[in-house]
């Protein structure tokens, strides 16, 4: 094969794009079948025909499409907060909105707006937002309804209704008297279980549900569908109204109570030891239930607890008894009554507050309470035609002519936070019936007053105390208080002027 051939060949094989042959190197002059022959016997090198002018167009094309589906989705990302689809209430708004045209939608809305209630015998009233004790809150709300339009899968379906609550600004304690008033018709009110001590055993009362006519789930679920500006009305129906506290509630803790009136309580006094019965701890006690918690609220008395330890005291001790002595004209001294010491509790404090600290364990309670001797005193006195003496220790008055014991009774002075005045006084008015007035008391109809000390002391008939206090406890607010019977007759017996002597 000649040069030109070789070159017209390679030449045609580029131009065409098909094949490069490698020649055989053994073969320095080959022929046009040679070349054929070689053509099967290497490898073929496949170079692709390029086409310029074909590919730019093809990506132009693509580039165009992709630069128009880019600007569609820029586009609709500006447009598409004004497809979404927003409810409020009954009106259907398409696409955002200024904070202003929003306000006077809600604005509208809200005040067009009466929530019904429909009651007994299909009875229907209606009921304003302000009425509730609901106000909108334009702020909260129409940030609300920016979130709708601007959330992103609103955006991508356009096609959806998004339904939106209205957020409100509420007045509770409107909502309270409104619930109170126009939601909640009682028709048998719950009773609560209760508990209590009596004669040494804890009681137990049941609880019972009541009835009503109410709203299912209460005024929550009025102020939902205020929120959604429902116009379905709200039906009344009858409910049950579970008690406060049950009997379950308080069953669970009756065995603390039992316990506290089980224990062993002993007071020592004098040698001697006391034990407390079940019914006598149990008045130390004061049991109360909490509405909050449904729990016990067990408190002491402490002074139930000092009216026990001085009822026990009694027993062992006793008041000193004044020795009164008169003193004649003659300037001579005549003992008319002889003193005798007294024997007193000295720690009865002590024992209160062991009691007081320990009886809600539960765990038994052992007090000691000492007495001592007290000396008598020695009161000294002129006689007169009538006198009186009048011991508030004792509780006892002596009614005197001269140096004679006339009468004798026994009464109810002072307490100790007013007690009655010490000293040598003399009956300067008397009643016969008087309403007595204090700063913290009014007591109609008072029998047989012989007032003796300015102040509105007096000794008097009292008809409000049992006959058993009289010589056993002082309850006054400082006057001396008989029995009725007894104050009449000292009130005839004693004339205006008639000396009183006071003495502890």
């Amino acid at each position: 094969m000649s040069l030109n051939n070789k070159k017209q060949i390679s030449a045609a094989s580029w131009l065409t794009n098909k094949y490069i042959v490698k020649p055989d190197s053994n073969s320095p002059q080959a022929t046009e079948a040679d070349i054929v022959h070689e053509t099967s016997s290497h490898k073929l090198i496949n170079q692709p025909m390029i086409n310029f002018f074909g590919r730019k167009s093809k990506s132009s094309a693509i580039i165009m499409a992709i630069s128009a589906l880019i600007a569609l989705i820029t586009i609709y990302f500006f447009v598409s907060p004004y497809l979404v689809r927003v409810r409020i209430g009954q009106v259907n708004l398409v696409g955002s909105r200024s904070y202003s045209q929003y306000q006077k939608i809600l604005s509208k809305e809200a005040s067009a707006y009466l929530l019904k209630v429909v009651y007994s015998e299909n009875k229907i009233k209606k009921y304003s937002l302000s009425t509730i004790g609901l106000s909108v809150n334009y702020p909260e709300t129409i940030k609300n309804l920016n979130s709708v339009s601007f959330n992103l899968v609103n955006r991508l379906q356009p096609w959806k209704q998004n339904n939106l609550d209205i957020a409100f600004t509420s007045n509770t304690k409107v909502i309270a008297n409104f619930n109170k008033l126009y939601l909640t018709q009682v028709i048998l009110p719950p009773v609560n279980a209760n508990i209590a001590l009596s004669g040494g055993q804890v009681v137990l009362s049941n609880s019972s549900v009541g009835k009503e006519y109410g709203v299912s789930g209460g005024i929550d679920s009025v102020i939902q569908s205020a929120k959604k500006l429902s116009p379905n009305p709200i039906k009344l129906k009858v409910i049950a109204i579970n008690p406060p506290i049950t009997t379950q509630q308080l069953s669970a803790q009756e065995p603390v109570l039992n316990s506290i009136l089980s224990q062993r309580v002993v007071l020592s006094i004098a040698g001697s030891s006391v034990v407390a019965s079940a019914d006598q701890v149990g008045s130390w006690i004061n049991v109360s239930v909490s509405t909050k918690t449904g729990k016990l609220v067990i408190a002491v008395d402490p002074e139930g607890i000092k009216n026990y330890i001085d009822s026990v005291a009694q027993r062992y001790t006793r008041p000193s008894k004044d020795q009164l002595v008169l003193v004649g004209s003659d300037g001579t001294n005549t003992v008319i009554q002889s003193g005798q010491n007294g024997i007193s509790v000295t720690d009865e404090s002590r024992a209160i507050k062991t009691i007081s600290d320990e009886i809600l364990s539960g765990k038994g309670v052992n007090a000691a309470i000492s007495v001592s001797e007290s000396p008598f005193g020695t009161v000294t006195t002129q006689t007169y035609p009538k006198w009186i003496e009048v011991n508030v220790t004792t509780k006892r008055m002596y009614v005197y002519e001269n140096a004679n014991l006339v009468n004798t009774f026994l009464v109810s002075a002072g307490k100790p936070s007013t007690p009655t005045p010490i000293g040598v006084f003399k009956i300067f008015s008397k009643y016969a019936v008087q309403t007595m007035v204090g700063a913290d008391y009014v007591q109609p109809n008072v029998p047989w007053i012989n007032y003796f000390k300015s102040g509105g002391y007096a000794i008097h008939g009292n008809y409000w105390r049992p006959p058993d206090w009289f010589g056993n406890i002082n309850s006054s607010h400082g006057c001396v208080g008989l029995q009725v019977s007894d104050a009449e007759w000292v009130y005839n017996w004693a004339p205006i002027g008639t000396p009183i002597v006071i003495h502890g």
